[in-house]
């Protein structure tokens, strides 16, 4: 955080991955948010070292409602791999574990 008498760059995002925190906006003008450490949130702002970053006042493109918190990782793992293989059409099976852990290890998950 900064000091009351220092200036404050504020950057409005639908999201971004640092390098401790992951977050994307969601309905209501506010973050989900996880942090390297697990820990999963909801927030009007985020701040990262002496940036304040605003979720968008509008997006074209529909929000997600709320966060999901998954217990399992096999089942965040599913839907994935679900999606893909319901939005992409591609002749080779395994293509859509593979393309399921890059996603995955993307996400850090």
């Amino acid at each position: 955080m900064v000091k009351d008498d220092e200036e404050v760059e504020v950057v409005e995002t639908p999201g971004l991955l640092l390098p401790h925190i992951l977050f994307e906006e969601i309905e209501g003008v506010r973050f989900a948010y996880m942090r390297k450490d697990g820990s999963m949130g909801e927030d009007i702002e985020v701040w990262y070292g002496d940036v304040k970053y605003l979720p968008l006042k509008y997006v074209p493109w529909f929000l997600p409602p709320n966060r999901i918190e998954y217990k399992r990782y096999k089942d965040l793992w599913g839907e994935v791999r679900l999606f893909i293989y319901m939005h992409w059409d591609y002749p080779i099976e395994e293509a859509y574990s593979v393309f399921t852990s890059w996603i995955m290890a993307t996400l850090g998950a």
